[in-house]
């Protein structure tokens, strides 16, 4: 067995650990650029819409580097269905061509999600193999309970930075006029498979290497092509024109032997039941960047600082300029409610020692949550609901083309606003439709999985804000966001969820629901349609009521047909399309994804799929005659 040097477990990480050069949180821009949905193609940001580790269900992960020049730094994160809390994150360095592959199952005597791998390919912390953490999930009284958050929900996976082959002159050295940089980047020498197995750690140079990605990089160097990222080996001789070619810094991007992320990435995932012989399958969406931002954060537990700060870039990276610092303050990096201090809307209430700038009368207050208007100035809280640490970042909100703006600047703190925006508009529909298969004579079973991974970044829950004055749902500002097209309108505080379009269930724990105008209208396969084309759903278990619309709850949901979840055995957030109201018990069925409310775009950012089991009873004796088929949501 392989023995790394770095051991860093996500359970001493929370600890803290010291970061050379100080507390920051850096990102660095080349530039405008472009994020592009590429469905199911490679790409820098990889979505994967449904993990599930219940009722004997298995997941399988690959990751694959399609690029066989550079190496990735990658950040994987599993978020639960209730309300994407993070389950579990860690870092993957893939090699070029390289893939790397998990499986996550249930811990047969905690009840709790567990990932389980063998690869070669090196990881940060060194082993990835333990059980999900349930910290951030909500804490129900039994221990059952609190496991089986932890068993179905979804998986954000980043190209935080590229590893490249050639040597960084900031990892070089200074003699006389000349700076000598290696001939191979360090780092890449430590992630390259050797007879199929990579060093990592395993010797002093790659300890060494791989040991510098505690730090939080300081700088992008000036001695560096940045239209390329690539520089050849070799010498260049002492630029007085810029100063920093005169010495070397350990502490930049190529100091650590990272460079700006190209890319390239592909995940497949597949949900295996070995008892009863089902297997489903898929393919991750993927955002693809032209121009990405170099996102890369330490896998350690060090607070990331929510104060602002004048230092702060607000201009792109050019070639020959040594770059500063881009955003030193937490909500310069993320959207998510639960972590930022600026520009939010929250319930008066539930918002321990903390005033909320807005007026609280009814015009302005709405589901029990003040909601700002576009004049208004956006809630400030002095401390975030949960205090991120570097792990916590990058997340799909962290800003991944364009300058970053921070500081005190007017428009502060907006960028990972705009990313969210830009991200959830890419990944909006306006309706959702697909088949069912529900026939007694193949005792078939339809899920549907719907996904909203953006949503963590428009509203979250604050579990600490709960409690007797009321909820603890917590709603990010975009009063002062960008013109994003698909996203609604400039200076809108709410562009996709708000306190119109959500709620807060307790039918199974606190869970987030988003409310559309209307139900799901199924057809049979012979053009018969429902005498009531859009009945009633309720989490399950529980009493289907008669209402004619339809509520997503939980981040990730699964919609049954016919009966409770009998193929993904999903609890979390189930709900049931009644038997009595299917037209057929084989069809299609369609919702539009509007809420009917005025202050919204109108369409939710979902992924996700059919997924049909069949079986075939008159096979030979001892052959399966179970089939699984899984088909994307249109």
């Amino acid at each position: 067995m392989k023995k790394r040097i770095l051991s860093l477990s996500i359970a001493a990480m929370i600890g803290g650990v010291g970061l050379a050069g100080g507390a920051s949180a850096a990102v660095f821009s080349q530039g405008a650029g472009t994020l592009t949905n590429v469905g199911n193609a490679a790409g820098n940001i990889l979505l994967v819409p449904y993990f599930s580790t219940q009722g004997g269900n298995a997941t399988l992960l690959n990751i694959t580097n399609t690029d066989t020049v550079n190496g990735k730094a990658v950040k994987v994160r599993f978020r639960g269905a209730a309300n994407s809390d993070d389950l579990y994150d860690f870092q993957v360095l893939l090699s070029p061509g390289d893939v790397w592959t998990a499986s996550v199952s249930q811990d047969a005597t905690t009840g709790i999600s567990t990932l389980s791998t063998t690869d070669a390919t090196c990881t940060l912390p060194t082993s990835v193999n333990g059980t999900f953490q349930t910290g951030r999930v909500q804490q129900f009284s039994t221990a059952s309970s609190i496991a089986n958050q932890t068993r179905e929900g979804y998986i954000e996976i980043l190209n935080m930075a590229d590893i490249p082959k050639f040597g960084l002159f900031d990892q070089g050295t200074v003699s006389g006029t000349t700076i000598t940089a290696p001939t191979t980047n360090p780092l890449y020498t430590a992630i390259k498979h050797v007879n199929g197995v990579a060093p990592c750690s395993t010797n002093a140079a790659g300890a060494a290497a791989i040991n510098l990605l505690v730090q939080d990089p300081t700088t992008y160097s000036a001695t560096v092509a940045f239209t390329t990222g690539a520089a050849a080996a070799g010498t260049i001789a002492v630029n007085t024109k810029t100063a920093s070619l005169a010495a070397t810094s350990s502490s930049s991007a190529q100091g650590l032997g990272l460079v700006f992320p190209t890319g390239k990435l592909l995940a497949d995932w597949t949900i295996i039941n070995v008892a009863s012989t089902t297997v489903l399958s898929g393919q991750a969406t993927a955002i693809a960047a032209d121009t990405a931002n170099l996102v890369f954060f330490p896998q350690v537990g060090t607070a990331i600082p929510t104060t602002n700060s004048t230092a702060v870039s607000t201009v792109a990276i050019a070639t020959g300029t040594a770059a500063t610092l881009a955003t030193p303050t937490l909500d310069a990096v993320t959207a998510d409610p639960i972590f930022r201090t600026t520009n939010l809307a929250y319930n008066q209430g539930t918002v321990l020692a903390n005033a909320n700038v807005n007026n609280g009368t009814a015009a302005n207050n709405a589901n029990g949550t003040i909601q700002n208007a576009a004049s208004s100035t956006a809630a400030s809280l002095a401390s975030p609901a949960v205090a991120a640490a570097y792990y916590d970042q990058p997340d799909l909100s962290t800003p991944y083309v364009g300058v970053v703006l921070g500081g005190a600047t007017a428009t502060a703190n907006v960028s990972a606003l705009n990313q969210s925006l830009t991200v959830t508009a890419l990944l909006a529909k306006s309706s959702v439709t697909n088949s069912y298969l529900t026939t007694s004579a193949l005792n078939a079973a339809t899920d549907w999985v719907f996904s909203m991974p953006t949503r963590r970044y428009h509203t979250a829950y604050a579990y600490s804000y709960a409690g007797a004055t009321g909820n603890g749902q917590i709603y990010t500002d975009y009063t002062k966001a960008a013109t994003v097209t698909g996203a609604g309108a400039t200076g809108s505080a709410y562009r996709f969820f708000s306190p119109s379009n959500t709620s807060v269930s307790t039918t199974n724990g606190l869970q987030i629901c988003t409310k559309l105008a209307t139900g799901v209208t199924a057809f049979g396969r012979e053009e018969q349609v429902a005498a009531v084309s859009n009945p009633g759903f309720v989490v399950s278990p529980g009493t289907v009521a008669a209402s004619a619309t339809l509520s997503l709850c939980g981040e990730t949901s699964v919609l049954s047909f016919g009966k409770a979840s009998a193929l993904l055995s999903a609890t979390v957030a189930n709900t049931v399309y009644p038997a009595a109201s299917l037209p057929a018990v084989d069809g299609w069925a369609t919702f539009g994804t509007s809420s009917g409310a005025a202050n919204v775009v109108g369409t939710l950012p979902i992924l996700g799929f059919a997924a049909q089991k069949a079986v075939n009873s008159a096979v030979s004796a001892g052959v399966s005659g179970n089939f699984g088929l899984s088909y994307t949501h249109r």
